[in-house]
């Protein structure tokens, strides 16, 4: 296994678009990323860039800029390209620490576009290292910008207080979009989402709740959304070095959006522990041909490293036996 292989697949991938099948994101990069970091071996990455990069198409390598403002740009995917070319420039010229600072404190408050995958795709290419792939997750992230309504005066609660009434709410309304990201956006401009469209309160440990509440309701639920809050809190977390203290009151209010579109039991209980060491639940991640397997499970790795206790590798135990 080397890193050159990944760098050479990325190099690849940056000719193939951001979608495909109607406005899904390539997770083509990020589990490309993932694989490496579990251990995956140069066959292994090239038989996963192979059989993946059939269902995307090539984008072009440039595109004309007409000078547009970098904000009127966001939230447009048509302007990908264009924010690939900017950001690659500026990346070449002011480094990966600066544009991080600079950029990520503006992409957060959208992050929950396109179910969170420009935070997680831009948390991989920082994990990679490979400035080609920053500037295309980065692009991608504000090409599907999608800011929640603007909080509303209200009573301020604690972290606490706050995740605990997300934890015990009932389900959001049924709602009719197809996409995770189509049907929080929905949701947060509903009487429903009201408890939480004000003030979010700041906490020193909002990483490690939201991390928490994420992978315990995953447990319970099995839930696709969920899923999806497990990797981009992990994601999130990974970035915290270049993000401000109101990072994540932003990225809470998105969570919630999320969480309550899935329509999940508060009541469930954990599904039963699966079983499997994290060496067998590795093996076979690395076999899956179903990219959100593979990011949970590294994923989880990477949360358990940090926080500890074994709902971690339950969860990766589960996703690999079951499916995403």
């Amino acid at each position: 296994m080397t890193h050159t292989t990944l760098n050479t697949l990325l190099d690849a991938a940056a000719d193939l678009g951001p979608e495909y099948g109607g406005h899904l994101s390539s997770h083509l990069p990020m589990a490309l990323v993932a694989l490496h970091a579990l251990g995956a071996d140069d066959h292994r990455l090239r038989q996963f860039f192979d059989e993946h990069r059939q269902r995307l198409l090539p984008v072009p390598a440039t595109a004309a800029d007409e000078g547009h403002g970098e904000r009127a740009l966001f939230g447009q995917i048509e302007h990908f390209i264009v924010l690939r070319q900017r950001f690659a420039a500026e990346l070449a010229q002011a480094g990966h620490d600066a544009v991080l600072r600079r950029l990520l404190p503006a992409l957060v408050p959208g992050c929950a576009g396109a179910a969170f995958h420009g935070l997680i795709r831009t948390a991989a290419a920082v994990q990679a290292g490979h400035t080609a792939e920053l500037a295309a997750a980065l692009a991608y992230w504000a090409a599907r910008w999608q800011p929640l309504p603007l909080p509303v005066p209200g009573k301020a609660h604690t972290a606490e207080a706050w995740l605990q009434r997300l934890q015990q709410a009932a389900p959001g309304p049924s709602l009719p979009d197809r996409s995770i990201a189509g049907r929080a956006a929905r949701l947060a401009g509903m009487p429903a989402f009201a408890p939480w469209a004000g003030p979010v309160p700041t906490a020193p440990d909002w990483a490690a709740r939201l991390a928490h509440a994420a992978v315990q309701r995953y447990l319970s639920s099995g839930d696709f959304s969920v899923l999806h809050l497990v990797t981009a809190t992990h994601a999130l977390r990974s970035l915290q070095p270049w993000l401000d203290d109101d990072a994540w009151p932003h990225f809470a209010r998105a969570f919630a959006a999320v969480w309550l579109s899935a329509r999940t039991d508060p009541a469930a209980p954990p599904r039963v522990d699966p079983g499997g060491d994290w060496p067998a639940t590795v093996f076979m991640a690395l076999r899956s041909d179903d990219e959100h397997v593979i990011k949970l499970v590294w994923s989880c790795r990477e949360e358990e490293a940090v926080y500890g206790g074994p709902a971690w590798r339950h969860a990766a135990a589960l996703v690999v036996q079951t499916g995403a």
